[in-house]
């Protein structure tokens, strides 16, 4: 069906895709453990579906039923989800390659920013800590790829699928559907800007009503998206009312700049390029560069930057499509895949589970050893959600939570409290020492009154 994927390109990229897979699988069976602070959060959904509970947390679903079936045929929660996670998201280098190459007319640029994907130090801190956002990567690159087939073919079969993969990005992760509404809303304006043709136009219609009314949906219905769309206001509130718009340099220059630069030159050279490609790469590139603005408060300029793990290659791709020999693209993409191995090495030495190993077994032994009718709170999220890997139910993360007439043992990680320099973690009056152990205390807490 598309000529991009005959021969021996096709094999390229799975090799590339193979390579990756071997190199992310072999960094998270590194540990017994899931890395990143989100990492058990992820087994404590997929343990609860597994149970026939449904979620735990409202999110999102789509994510977390796709490393159910993972996890079901591997027989292991954890390995599911590390298998799951490095299998589905670096499957983007199929639709990642298409698209570069049918708008470049370069597959070796195509091959280049599939290389760049893997070796992505972005990648690594979304694929280890943030798993619903780097699968939400395959659908939206899909849903690019099928879009554009759609506005330059007019072909009603690629429109169908677009919406149909749009709404799965939906349901995924909700920055990765929200960068998706971002490309469609530009496109939409560059093509009514540049475009006298209506037909353009009027193709551009189909993803804007389904992206939009997705979101709408997702605002009535809590459920279909976990409440994710409500996100939006929140951040324009922060946006709006922040006073201190200064450029984040505890994110590295490389994490910030890198993207700038490659956005702003995307916008430059997409003068080179005609038609419906031109609108794309103008498109995506902006993009990149809207999500790296150093005046976005901190608390959401680290989360749009790591959407450089795919909208960076996506830009450096079209870049080199600017360059018509093949073997000077494979020089200049081998020369910053080396720039940016550093960053990627770096992020493979310290991605890690948020505990020791020995503290998920010290974990293992003091539930074992819980009171009957008893209730565990803990107010620290990280160790709340590896507490919830042994047992879901009867977990809660505050005592005014809990209900009456329950024991109450309260836990804490020996280590500063939620990031404060004191060691010391607030004991609530009355409490009894019931565990003192190398990583973790407990306390005893009498039960509260109806």
């Amino acid at each position: 069906m598309f000529k991009e994927f005959s021969g021996r390109w096709l094999i390229y990229v799975t090799i590339v895709y193979v390579v990756g897979v071997t190199l992310y699988l072999s960094k998270a069976f590194s540990s017994p453990l899931v890395f990143g602070i989100d990492g058990p959060y992820y087994v404590v959904q997929v343990s609860s579906i597994l149970s026939d509970r449904g979620l735990v947390y409202l999110d999102p679903p789509l994510a977390f039923y796709m490393l159910a079936l993972f996890s079901a045929v591997l027989g292991n929660v954890f390995a599911g989800v590390k298998v799951g996670s490095v299998v589905l998201t670096l499957l983007t280098v199929y639709p990642l390659y298409g698209l570069v190459s049918r708008i470049t007319g370069c597959r070796m640029c195509g091959l280049i920013s599939c290389v760049l994907f893997v070796l992505n130090g972005f990648l690594v801190r979304m694929l280890f800590d943030f798993i619903k956002n780097a699968i939400g990567l395959l659908f939206l690159t899909l849903s690019l790829f099928f879009y554009y087939e759609w506005l330059i073919s007019g072909k009603g079969r690629y429109c169908l699928l677009a919406c149909i993969v749009t709404i799965v990005t939906g349901l995924t992760h909700i920055l990765d559907f929200g960068v998706l509404v971002l490309i469609y809303t530009l496109t939409s304006i560059v093509v009514l800007i540049g475009f006298r043709s209506s037909s353009n136009i009027t193709r551009t219609l189909p993803l804007l009503m389904v992206s939009y009314g997705l979101l709408g949906v997702g605002f009535i219905s809590y459920t279909l998206m976990g409440g994710d769309p409500y996100k939006f206001f929140s951040f324009t509130a922060k946006l709006l009312g922040a006073s201190e718009p200064l450029f984040e340099v505890d994110l590295g220059v490389l994490k910030t700049v890198t993207p700038l630069v490659i956005g702003l030159a995307g916008i430059l050279v997409s003068r080179r390029y005609d038609g419906l490609g031109r609108v794309i790469v103008l498109s995506t590139s902006l993009v990149l560069v809207l999500l790296n603005l150093p005046f976005i408060p901190h608390q959401y300029l680290w989360r749009f930057n790591l959407m450089s793990a795919l909208l960076l290659p996506l830009s450096m791709g079209f870049i080199l499509g600017l360059v018509r020999d093949n073997y000077v693209v494979l020089l200049l993409g081998l020369a910053v895949a080396g720039l940016m191995f550093q960053y990627f090495g770096l992020q493979m030495v310290f991605a890690r589970p948020s505990i020791p190993l020995g503290e998920y077994e010290e974990l293992r032994m003091l539930l074992d050893r819980v009171p009957e009718n008893t209730v565990i709170v803990v107010p620290d999220t990280r160790l709340r959600y590896w507490v919830q890997t042994f047992r879901v139910e009867g977990v809660y993360g505050r005592v005014s939570d809990v209900p009456a007439n329950m024991g109450i043992l309260i836990l804490f990680d020996k280590g500063p409290f939620l990031g404060r320099r004191s060691p010391s973690p607030p004991i609530p009056p009355r409490a009894r020492l019931f565990y003192s152990g190398e990583y973790v205390t407990a306390y005893l807490l009498p039960p509260r009154s109806p």
